[in-house]
């Protein structure tokens, strides 16, 4: 074989472990709060000729046997192995042996492998640097900043503008589900963050509530509560600055603690950008909270102080005395630093917390609009964070019935 042809080997198995590792997180019980053993897991699959008619569901076990060996296999296939000779952007579009270390490291954290992942980590972002503020504050849409391990190179010709994912999480994205229901922030987060730290920046807690239309019918200069804006020629006037600011259009609504760390290239339009994978600021959370759990503070201090040093100049381990303190400030971190990224649903499971919209003082979200959804019992308690089976594939898989649903 050449080394073309391991590339794409390794990129292959990568993917399957990807995949793999996204289905048995979000359609089994969580490996370290189950019994992985006997838990129903997903069908494991090895081919599609014909006669097709798929597997049953495979333990949680098995399917993390598979995933560690697909990503130890894309390992070995990638190293002397030949690149896709793409540059720029859509060269982190390809899988590289990073983004198999970075998974492996995921795989590792998710089933308390800990030494595995925080080597996996350390090799992950190998070559990544950590952004500078500039960067960090560039708004996330494209694959060029050097944290970027692996992404999507969104190409505009063949994008689909409205099922993106900054249609659905950048508040400068011009659709109507972003300009009617801007994205916040849990509040109890942003008011944490040390005026230090400049990740603050990027969230508006003092920014008007303009929804007038909203179910909570908190909207418009009406309802204002906030001493900043006193009459509504100055509640105006913020609204104005802060659309002129981030390039928002007319019909953007504006709402206290909205999002600015998901920025379009050019705001205020419906072109796409790329959508980030992984980067490295996750592995140093990975191989900090990894080290933790061998009961080696010292050592995790040491894995997370670059990143939280880079982040907040006032950053001092000595905050954090004991493990509890520091677990408590690493959970901050992983909130902060991953933001809006896709990890808060997989962190709950591996930390077997659950959501309670209304504990210390509330997170800004509305029961109202959350209704059940408002207070959620742990994961191991309550199963629901467990997604259903599409009922297309019980109906397509002879080897599933309505007993396999979860």
């Amino acid at each position: 074989e050449t080394a073309r042809l391991r590339n794409i080997l390794g990129q292959a198995y990568t993917y399957r472990a990807y995949a793999y590792l996204s289905l048995v997180q979000h359609y089994a019980k969580g490996y370290l709060i189950g019994n992985p053993s006997t838990d129903p897991g997903v069908p494991l699959l090895f081919s599609s000729e014909s006669p097709f008619t798929s597997q049953p569901r495979s333990t949680v076990q098995e399917i993390y046997d598979q995933i560690e060996s697909d990503l130890n296999s894309a390992i070995t296939a990638f190293q002397d192995s030949e690149g896709p000779g793409v540059g720029g952007a859509a060269a982190k579009a390809q899988l590289s042996i990073n983004a198999a270390y970075g998974l492996l490291a995921r795989w590792a954290l998710s089933k308390g492998d800990w030494q595995t992942a925080a080597d996996a980590a350390i090799a992950a972002r190998e070559g990544f640097p950590l952004l500078s503020e500039d960067e960090w504050k560039s708004g996330f849409n494209t694959n060029n900043l050097s944290e970027v391990i692996w992404g999507s190179n969104v190409i505009a010709t063949e994008t689909t503008f409205f099922r993106s994912y900054f249609y659905l999480a950048s508040n400068t994205f011009n659709g109507s589900q972003i300009r009617n229901n801007p994205k916040i922030a849990d509040r109890r987060l942003v008011d944490a963050i040390p005026e230090t730290d400049y990740r603050k920046d990027v969230f508006l807690p003092d920014a008007p509530n303009t929804n007038t239309s909203a179910a909570n019918g908190n909207g418009g200069f009406s309802n204002n509560t906030n001493p900043l804006y006193p009459t509504e020629e100055e509640f105006d006037a913020a609204v104005d600055s802060i659309k002129a600011v981030y390039g928002l259009v007319a019909g953007h609504n504006l709402h206290p603690y909205m999002q600015f760390k998901l920025k379009q290239a050019n705001p205020g339009t419906i072109d796409p950008d790329d959508v980030i994978y992984m980067r490295s600021s996750e592995m140093y959370l990975i191989e900090a909270e990894a080290e933790l759990m061998m009961d080696n503070l010292t050592d995790a201090k040491e894995a997370l102080r670059p990143l939280a040093e880079a982040r907040d100049s006032s950053w001092d381990s000595d905050d954090y005395p004991n493990a509890e303190s520091f677990f408590d400030h690493l959970k901050f971190q992983w909130k902060l630093e991953m933001w809006g990224e896709g990890f808060g649903y997989t962190n709950h499971i591996r930390w077997d917390e659950g959501v309670d919209h209304a504990a210390d003082g509330g997170s800004g979200a509305s029961e109202v609009l959350y209704q059940q959804s408002y207070q959620i019992e742990r994961p191991s308690l309550n199963d629901d964070w467990i997604f259903k089976i599409p009922q297309a594939e019980i109906d397509a898989n002879p080897n599933l019935g309505s007993g396999d649903q979860n």
